[in-house]
């Protein structure tokens, strides 16, 4: 409103100084916003192309990141990478789109403006030396009068300037709006989780999963009876589906039909239940960048009669600065078995009624293994323990086996 106010009080002092020049700003007024028009309706359709795929291409993208370690597993590392650099060449091809109608839109106006300051001081000038009708045609223009309206014109357009660029804005918005309105519009999910609510059952039935642009089956046909306690042996070659599983089953990746169920829950309330009750040790431990105690406690004070595992006095006993010793760079201070151990150590700590533990000793010298070993068969004995492990001293302790052979479910004992 303010752009079209002191535009429309410049137009009309013109046309009280000048009619010629305030027709010629007349017609700019009228010219410009038709080509803005023109030009934004265009750019409506780019930006909401743009919109689309960013919001698609993000979520394979993070698709992609959450699962890297399946898909380094699977040996399909090439074809994902090759995937995705398509996905981003669409992508940057439309971000290039986008730029290159906002370059247009900016070279047709400022090429316009200038078209029209160039008549009008072409004019005054004209004016001014009597070639030109003015209001002192013949005895000279008023030069005063001619440097004030030269002056007036440039802010004239800096203002329209301002509203085509608050139409551009908005074409941008709707296009956005049209896509997100739909997604913030969804219904919010209310479905209330009870934490304290007693296990007491957890299946999976007929489970069929693919990652997102995949044809390929990642588990086929999976059925599984958990116990409420004990330890639940995933087993299969690399490749066969086991940590897609275990992912499955602590409730970060989903699945749309219903297939598993706490309590006798649907999918949805049940997936909801594991990521708030399960515990999950990966291959890979996530190390805070904080202290020793701060990653065992999750806390920055601790009581000194507080108990841990006795595990851990073997990482104490190597650190100069004990439980202050300073972690970072996701524990690079630590050995891979010392992090499988401050990960146990939180597990213990803070127990869940499901623990998932993706290839706990995998990589581990002999003596980390006879350690960690006992302490998970420790855990699993009031409550859930599921593994994915190639380590063969499992098979003599597990309460139920699965076996997996590139995503078909071969055995359940």
């Amino acid at each position: 409103m303010a752009s079209l106010l002191v535009s429309g009080l410049i137009l009309i002092v013109s046309f009280w100084i000048e009619k010629w020049v305030g027709l010629t700003l007349l017609v700019s007024l009228i010219v410009i916003p038709m080509q803005m028009i023109i030009i934004g309706i265009g750019a409506e359709a780019l930006h909401k192309k743009h919109i689309n795929l960013f919001l698609k291409y993000s979520a394979v993208f993070y698709n992609r990141l959450q699962t890297i370690a399946e898909i380094v597993n699977l040996d399909n590392f090439r074809p994902q990478y090759n995937f995705l650099s398509e996905k981003s060449r669409e992508l940057n091809k439309a971000t290039t789109n986008v730029m290159r109608v906002a370059i247009l839109s900016s070279a047709v106006l400022e090429l316009f403006v200038t078209i029209c300051i160039a008549v009008v001081a072409i004019y005054l000038g004209m004016s001014l030396l009597g070639i030109m009708t003015g209001p002192n045609y013949g005895k000279g223009y008023d030069f005063q009068i001619a440097l004030f309206l030269l002056m007036m014109s440039p802010y004239f357009f800096f203002y329209l300037r301002k509203f085509v660029s608050a139409y551009h804005d908005r074409n941008r918005a709707v296009a956005a709006a049209k896509l997100l309105i739909p997604i913030l519009n969804e219904g919010i999910d209310t479905t209330s989780i009870n934490i304290d609510h007693q296990f007491n059952d957890l299946a999976i039935n007929n489970l069929n999963f693919a990652y997102p642009d995949s044809p390929v089956k990642v588990l086929h046909n999976i059925n599984v009876q958990f116990p409420l306690k004990g330890l639940v042996l995933i087993k299969g070659i690399s490749g066969s589906g086991k940590s897609t599983l275990l992912k499955i089953c602590s409730g970060s990746l989903y699945v749309q039909d219903n297939s598993i169920s706490v309590n006798g829950k649907d999918t949805k309330y049940s997936q909801k239940w594991l990521r708030m009750n399960s515990s999950y040790m990966n291959q890979f431990p996530f190390i805070f960048d904080e202290t020793l105690r701060y990653n065992v406690f999750l806390k920055n004070e601790m009581n000194k009669s507080q108990e841990y595992p006795e595990f851990l006095d073997k990482i104490l006993a190597k650190k100069d600065d004990g439980w202050e010793t300073k972690l970072s760079h996701n524990g690079k201070q630590l050995s891979g078995g010392e992090k499988q151990l401050v990960t146990l150590a939180r597990m213990m700590l803070y127990p869940k009624p499901i623990a998932i533990l993706d290839e706990p000793t995998a990589n581990l010298d002999p003596d980390t293994i006879e350690i960690i070993i006992p302490e998970i068969m420790k855990l699993a004995e009031d409550r859930l323990i599921i593994v994915a492990s190639h380590e063969k001293m499992f098979d003599n302790v597990a309460d139920t086996i699965v076996n997996l052979n590139w995503g078909e479910q071969m055995s359940h004992e």
